[in-house]
C-alpha cells in the first residue's frame, strides 16, 4: 500500500504544501472533486489547529503527516509534540445551528473539529507521552453493509 510521509515546520505558510499533497493523492482515487476539496479542507483545518493551539504559533516545531492509500480507503495521520487536545473536545464537536434570517450573528470559528468529523468517515485522536496524533479515514467505496 502506497504511503507518503511528510514533515513540515509549524508555519502557516507550510500548510498549503500538505493540502496540495493530499489533493494530488486523491487524484489517484475514485473520489469526486467535491470530496477531494473537502479532504483538503479537513487536513488544512487540523494543521492550522495544531499550529495555533498545540504549538501557540511557534514556528520552529515539527508536524508529521502520513498519507496512506489502500484499495478501500485514504488514511491521514497528523502527529505533533505540542500541548495536545483534550479528547472530549473531539467527542463534543458539533456544527452550529445557523438561522438564515440572522446572518448578522453568524458564529465565527471554533468548528474545525466538527467540520473534520463531518467530512471523514472515522476520526480518532490519541496521545502517547508528548506525541499527539489525529487519525482520519475516508472510505473510497460506499459501505456495502
Amino acid at each position: 500500500m502506497p504511503q507518503l510521509c511528510l514533515q513540515i515546520q509549524s508555519q502557516l505558510e507550510n500548510v498549503a504544501l500538505i493540502g496540495t499533497s493530499v489533493k494530488g493523492i486523491c487524484s489517484l482515487t475514485p473520489l469526486s472533486t467535491e470530496l477531494t476539496d473537502a479532504l483538503q479542507i479537513a487536513i488544512v483545518e487540523w494543521l492550522n489547529n495544531v499550529i495555533e493551539h498545540s504549538y501557540s504559533y511557534s514556528t520552529v516545531q515539527w508536524i508529521t503527516v502520513e498519507i496512506t492509500l489502500t484499495r478501500q480507503s485514504l488514511l491521514l495521520s497528523v502527529t505533533d509534540n505540542g500541548l495536545g487536545l483534550q479528547s472530549c473536545l473531539l467527542n463534543e464537536a458539533t456544527l452550529p445551528v445557523i438561522d438564515p434570517n440572522d446572518i448578522e450573528n453568524l458564529p465565527e470559528g471554533g468548528f474545525g473539529l466538527a467540520i473534520i468529523k463531518q467530512i471523514m468517515d472515522e476520526v480518532v485522536y490519541y496521545s502517547t507521552g508528548y506525541k499527539h496524533t489525529l487519525w482520519m479515514k475516508k472510505h473510497l467505496q460506499p459501505d456495502e453493509s
